[in-house]
């Protein structure tokens, strides 16, 4: 039997932690749908808008593929 390599582990610890936390994701977006409150995303301000997002977008990217990588 092989030791699991670091790498694999940690595949498999984002893999888990991503179905932990969508069911919980997943119900809070439907909860702020069915208020049909209108969100303005500009009152989060320019900074938000032109840095924060892009780089938490380019980041989950990232983290999805470590994840799919297939290594040799």
């Amino acid at each position: 039997m092989t030791a699991m390599r670091d790498d694999e582990f940690f595949r498999i610890f984002l893999v888990l932690g991503f179905i932990i936390l969508l069911p919980f994701a997943l119900y809070y977006r439907l909860k702020s749908r069915a208020s049909k409150e209108k969100l303005d995303r500009r009152a989060e301000g320019l900074f938000i808008l032109l840095t924060l997002r892009p780089v938490a977008l380019a980041r989950m990217l990232g983290v999805v593929a470590f994840v799919l990588a297939v290594t040799a």
